[in-house]
C-alpha cells in the first residue's frame, strides 16, 4: 500500500478547511431552501446532482376581445397534479401565485365566455382568468397587472366560491390590484369595470361616462386610477342582495 507524503496531506487538509469556510455560510442559507449540500460541496465523494422540485407549473393563454381590440383577456393554467405544490410552498409565499414558473406559451382563438370553464386539454387543471395589459402602461402607476399579485387562486377560481358567483356577476376578473393595498378594479364578462376592496367588501360599479371614448383597456385603467375618488363616488353600488345593481344610467 502506498501512502501519500504528510506534506501532501496537510496541503489537502488545508484546501478542504479553506473550502469549508467559504462555502459553509452560502451552504446554511440554502439548505434552508431545501436544496442538497452537494450543489455547495463538489468535491465530495460519491457527488450527486439533487433536482429541485419544480412546483405549481402555469401557462397563459391569450384570448381576443371584440370591443376593445388593443386589450386582452390573459387565462392561468393551474396544474394541480403536484402534490407537493401545496405543502412545500404555501408557507413561503405571500400570494398563492407567487412562487409559480411563469412560461411563456400563449395560445389563441379562447372564447372569452368560457374563460372560467374547467380547461378541456387537462381535466386537472383549473382557469385563472384575469385581464392583461401592456406592461409599458402599467410602468409608472403603483398598480400591478402582474398574474402572481392578482390573488387568482383565492377569489377568481371557478372551482371554488368566487367573487363572481357571490355578487351574481358574470366573468367577474381581476384587471389590476393597487400596490399598498387590497383594492382591485375588476372586468366583467359584459366589459363594465369595477372597484372592490377586499377588506371592505363593497363592489362598486363604474359608471359608463367614465370608460366610454377610449381605444384599449390600458387608458380606461389610467384613466380610473387618476381619477380614482371620483370615479368611487359617482359608482353604483351592487346591492346588498348580492345580485348585479339593475341601474344601468349614465
Amino acid at each position: 500500500m502506498t501512502h501519500r507524503p504528510l506534506v501532501t496531506n496537510l496541503i489537502l487538509f488545508d484546501l478542504n478547511f479553506l473550502l469549508n469556510l467559504i462555502v459553509d455560510p452560502f451552504a446554511a442559507t440554502f439548505r434552508d431552501e431545501g436544496l442538497s449540500d452537494d450543489y455547495f460541496y463538489p468535491f465530495r465523494p460519491n457527488m450527486r446532482v439533487t433536482k429541485c422540485t419544480e412546483s405549481t407549473k402555469v401557462t397563459v393563454s391569450l384570448h381576443q376581445r371584440n370591443q376593445l381590440p388593443k386589450a386582452a383577456t390573459h387565462t392561468l393554467i393551474q396544474d394541480t397534479d403536484d402534490p407537493s405544490s401545496d405543502s412545500e410552498h404555501s408557507a413561503a409565499s405571500t400570494s398563492p401565485l407567487e412562487d409559480c414558473a411563469m412560461r411563456g406559451e400563449v395560445a389563441q382563438g379562447q372564447n372569452v365566455s368560457n374563460f372560467c370553464e374547467e380547461s378541456k386539454a387537462s381535466p386537472a387543471s383549473v382557469r385563472l382568468p384575469y385581464v392583461a395589459l401592456d406592461p409599458e402602461a402599467m410602468k409608472w402607476l403603483p398598480w400591478s397587472n402582474d398574474p402572481a399579485n392578482l390573488y387568482l387562486s383565492v377569489y377568481f377560481n371557478a372551482t371554488v366560491p368566487n367573487l363572481s358567483a357571490e355578487f351574481n356577476v358574470g366573468g367577474l376578473r381581476p384587471v389590476v390590484k393597487e400596490d399598498d393595498s387590497d383594492m382591485f378594479i375588476l372586468q366583467d364578462a359584459k366589459n363594465y369595470f369595477y372597484f372592490w376592496e377586499a377588506w371592505d367588501g363593497r363592489l362598486l360599479r363604474v359608471k359608463d361616462t367614465w370608460t366610454e371614448g377610449f381605444d384599449s383597456n390600458e387608458e380606461i385603467i389610467e384613466n380610473l386610477i387618476i381619477y380614482q375618488s371620483f370615479v368611487e363616488r359617482d359608482a353604483v353600488v351592487v346591492d346588498n342582495d348580492r345580485k348585479e345593481d339593475s341601474r344601468r344610467t349614465k
